[in-house]
Parts: C-alpha cells; sequence; structure tokens
C-alpha cells in the first residue's frame, strides 16, 4: 500500500480552487472529493468526487488541479484518494473486484475569494514641487 500526503491549498480564485499533492509511487491516478464545511450536518454528508461527466469521477494523472464552479465565499473540504489500475484482484469470471487505492488523505479548507473591485486610477500631486 502507498500513502498519500502533502494535499494543500496553492490558490483561490473567484469560484476556484487550486491545490498540489506529493507524488505516489505506482499511482496512476487521483480522485479529489469535496463537500462544503458549512452544512449543518457535516459529519453525515457523504464526499462528492469532482465528476468529469455525470457519475465519472474525474482522473487527475498530475500533482495540481483547478476545482471550479464552486460557490464565492463558500468554505469547502477537499479529500483525495490514489488508485493504480495494475493491482487489482479478479473474481471467477475475471472482472476486477478490487482496484488498489489507497485514502482518502488528509483533509484540506479552501474559500473561493470574490473577484476584488478594479482598482480606480489614483491622481498623483506632487506637493514638494507643485505647478502654479
Amino acid at each position: 500500500m502507498f500513502t498519500l500526503t502533502g494535499l494543500r491549498v496553492v490558490g483561490h480564485r473567484e469560484h476556484e480552487v487550486l491545490l498540489a499533492w506529493s507524488g505516489v509511487p505506482r499511482a496512476t491516478y487521483f480522485v479529489i472529493q469535496s463537500k462544503r464545511a458549512d452544512e449543518p450536518y457535516a459529519p453525515l454528508t457523504y464526499w462528492e468526487d469532482i465528476l468529469a461527466n455525470e457519475g465519472e469521477p474525474w482522473r487527475y494523472t498530475g500533482t495540481t488541479a483547478a476545482i471550479a464552479g464552486l460557490e464565492t465565499g463558500v468554505e469547502y473540504l477537499f479529500r483525495m484518494k490514489a488508485y493504480n489500475f495494475h493491482i487489482a484482484t479478479f473474481d471467477n469470471l475475471g472482472v476486477p473486484t478490487y482496484l488498489g487505492y489507497t485514502g482518502p488523505s488528509e483533509e484540506v479548507y479552501a474559500t473561493p475569494l470574490a473577484r476584488l473591485p478594479p482598482v480606480q486610477a489614483l491622481k498623483v500631486v506632487d506637493t514638494l514641487n507643485p505647478k502654479p
């Protein structure tokens, strides 16, 4: 079994959180899970996979991910699992019954930030050398 460590938040944007993690030897992909931290029944709330398509988890193959579509200003929890397609047992029909995985990782908190208002142009006045 391999160990998954180092999940961390490396950036925040409007409706998006940027995550990074340490690589895992023999892992072929990673699945990230999330849930809102402000749910009144958070301990009972199930973790949801970040989806690529309906019902299909996004399979991250690198060590970074941008998680988009989040509600700005809401705190989320993230965790992940590492998988390896090559570690499996098979039933009597040859169908994989277990794909090797580890996890979940430690949890990290992140809050997508609201967009900052545009910076207003400033007028600079030289008070030491005023012009007439």
